[in-house]
């Protein structure tokens, strides 16, 4: 048995006063005190239509046949039409799980909080994983991983084993992201880390703009996780596409790996690669710390370090929050979710584009303020927009969103430069897990709607306020070559990190 979601709902001045009762029965569905529908033979249980699943149309005889056979005088006032006929019916969508239920909202709700537990966990893990034995044998994992727990998911049959599923899933793809993000961010030059961090963020944006539209193509979960999850096995080709970070490798002492990664981007170039070169990569200004299990504890040993790795959870955690809280939030703007969610997605490629210009000019900390100081604007803003000015309504909140938008691409690049190359995934995983209790919280904040309509937009734009704060204490990574030990980590900030012994130590933009 499957639920019939979206409940319907007659307005009176639609059905004409000479109808008749018997008329009326046949038509339209009898409507019990909940306010939801109780056509015959359908029957009502936890307030929701439940129905064989083995039918997909209307239960009305002759009501959906071409021409339709059973059509009364005034079914012209009750019924929309298509070519002079009654439309198909369309109001009822099915979902499993009862999760639209009223009793059963909370377990709707968890879903969203569950997925980022499973990420909580699985970013640490993931991390040190990434440290100890590569990033791109723990990124092909990740992927491998999220892809089968997504199909297995995609055929629950059951509310317990599809929430089973989606943590195993939300664990796996914890690692996926921020590999790939840190394996990039190892083999570009400080002057393209910029435009690449954008290139990554808008893929994203993109990304969820084609989920939307698959999403209102299809209205059926069980087919998106499918398509979604099924093509994510495809990535199993990037074992003999991507090459592994030559900076992990150089920490690992693997040089024959890292001369044949080298001759091949070389070649591909149309560079030279010399012996020399090869030689100073070989002998190492200073030498490279071996990678370590016990990462907390160098990290504590480092009281610079362990102040900005604090400020950059909190960062995370009140960024993550609004972001995905207007996210969350913005499927209640108006009648179409599916339209709303596109919107609040596409609206963050202008804000990508806009980080572009912004980091290389007023720098990483600067950038990131202004995207919270932006987002708690438009949150205050928008509390006092009248609900008739949906059009200004609905620019006051992407505007939000378009400021979290640029505090995520912002964060996420911030984050990658300031950590040596031996703790980096490491930190930049942790970060990422403490950031995961802000979207933890958030797809519960709705629900305080049920005290005051505009009590969500209040904590999104005072949290945001409180990131704009601890953004500014943040230093500036602007072109710096990527720290490999702590004192060079430390020294960020302070004018004695940048193009100097780091960048010739290990600088691998002339291949």
């Amino acid at each position: 048995m499957e639920v019939i979601s979206k409940p319907f709902h007659i307005n009176r001045k639609h059905v004409p006063v000479d109808a008749k009762l018997s008329d009326a029965k046949r038509v339209l569905p009898n409507i019990n005190h909940h306010g939801g529908p109780k056509p015959s033979p359908l029957r009502m249980e936890n307030h929701q239509l439940v129905k064989d699943t083995s039918a997909s149309t209307c239960e009305i005889v002759g009501c959906e046949t071409r021409p339709a056979e059973y059509k009364p005088s005034w079914w012209t006032e009750a019924i929309p039409s298509e070519d002079g006929e009654p439309s198909t019916c369309e109001r009822y969508k099915r979902v499993n799980f009862n999760l639209h239920c009223a009793e059963s909202l909370w377990k709707l709700t968890l879903i969203g909080t569950m997925t980022n537990v499973g990420q909580f966990l699985g970013l640490p893990i993931t991390g040190v994983l990434s440290d100890r034995f590569g990033r791109k044998a723990i990124l092909l994992i990740c992927l491998m991983s999220t892809g089968f727990a997504g199909l297995i998911r995609s055929f629950s049959n059951s509310y317990v084993f599809f929430m089973t599923m989606t943590f195993l899933d939300s664990v796996s793809r914890a690692g996926s992201f921020t590999n790939a993000y840190i394996i990039v961010f190892e083999f570009v030059a400080p002057e393209k880390r910029t435009v690449v961090g954008v290139i990554l963020n808008i893929a994203c944006a993109i990304s969820g703009i084609i989920v939307g539209a698959l999403a209102w193509t299809l209205q059926t979960w069980r087919i998106l996780d499918q398509i979604l999850y099924g093509s994510s096995l495809m990535m199993v080709t990037y074992y003999w596409l991507l090459p592994e970070s030559v900076r992990w490798l150089l920490t690992r002492k693997m040089y024959t790996k890292v001369e044949k990664i080298l001759r091949s981007i070389s070649k591909t170039n149309g560079t030279n690669l010399s012996e020399n070169n090869l030689k100073e990569l070989w002998r190492p200004a200073e030498p490279i710390p071996e990678i370590t299990p016990h990462y907390m504890k160098e990290l504590l040993n480092s009281p610079i370090l362990t102040r900005r790795f604090i400020n950059c959870a909190l960062c995370w955690s009140i960024g993550l929050f609004s972001y995905y809280g207007l996210t969350i939030n913005s499927v209640a703007l108006s009648s179409n979710a599916y339209f709303d969610f596109i919107l609040t997605m596409f609206v963050e490629i202008p804000g990508c584009v806009l980080v572009y210009f912004l980091l290389d000019t007023i720098g990483r900390p600067y950038s990131l303020a202004m995207g919270f100081f932006t987002c708690a604007v438009a949150c205050s803003i928008f509390i006092f927009v009248p609900k008739h000015l949906y059009w200004l309504q609905l620019l006051t909140y992407l505007l939000g969103k378009f400021g979290t938008s640029v505090v995520i691409s912002v964060v996420y690049i911030i984050t990658s430069e300031c950590f040596p190359t031996h703790l980096r995934s490491s930190l930049y995983s942790s970060c990422s897990m403490v950031g995961r209790v802000g979207p933890m919280i958030a797809p519960q904040i709705p629900l305080l709607k049920l005290y005051w309509q505009q009590l969500p937009l209040v904590l999104f734009g005072s949290t945001a306020l409180v990131g704009s704060i601890l953004s500014l204490q943040l230093p500036e990574t602007k072109l710096i070559m990527l720290p490999d030990t702590v004192e060079e980590a430390e020294s960020i900030g302070q004018g004695s990190i940048g193009q100097g012994s780091i960048g010739q130590r290990s600088d691998l933009s002339t291949l």
